[in-house]
């Protein structure tokens, strides 16, 4: 259990959460055993729905994509970064390892139309609204 307001150092950190993941006590066993969710913005256009999800680093078939319920959800494995042999890392903020977004669809837009694309670190999802339900 972490102790609370004890300072610790990168390294201290890392071997932390490496022994309480089960794995290697690596930096990138540690970074792989944090559970973690990419960043999303979702919002509404006159004819569709669009979700944005920012994850730079994978490759454009790399990605589960799947309506469950009334949820879209993104899965999948963004690859630990390797770094250049290290002896003092400063910051580690990249997320690596798996990942999983849910997020909740309004009503109102067809998610059998749904489209996917991926270009520059950007998942852009685009679900169409159903013709009954279109603004005029």
């Amino acid at each position: 259990m972490m102790e609370k307001g004890k300072e610790w150092d990168v390294g201290e950190l890392v071997d932390f959460l490496a022994s309480h993941s089960g794995r290697e006590g690596t930096v990138d066993s540690a970074q792989a055993a944090l559970p973690w969710a990419p960043p999303a913005d979702v919002y509404e256009a006159e004819d569709r729905l669009h979700v944005v999800i920012e994850i730079a680093g994978m490759k454009a078939n790399a990605f589960e994509i799947r309506i469950d319920g009334e949820e879209l959800i993104v899965a999948g494995e963004r690859p630990v970064r390797r770094v250049a042999q290290a002896t003092r890392y400063h910051s580690l903020e990249w997320n690596s390892g798996v990942f999983r977004k849910a997020i909740a669809l309004p009503s109102g837009f067809d998610r059998s139309g749904l489209v996917v694309r991926y270009a520059s670190g950007v998942l852009e999802i685009t679900f169409p609204r159903k013709k009954k339900e279109r603004k005029r």
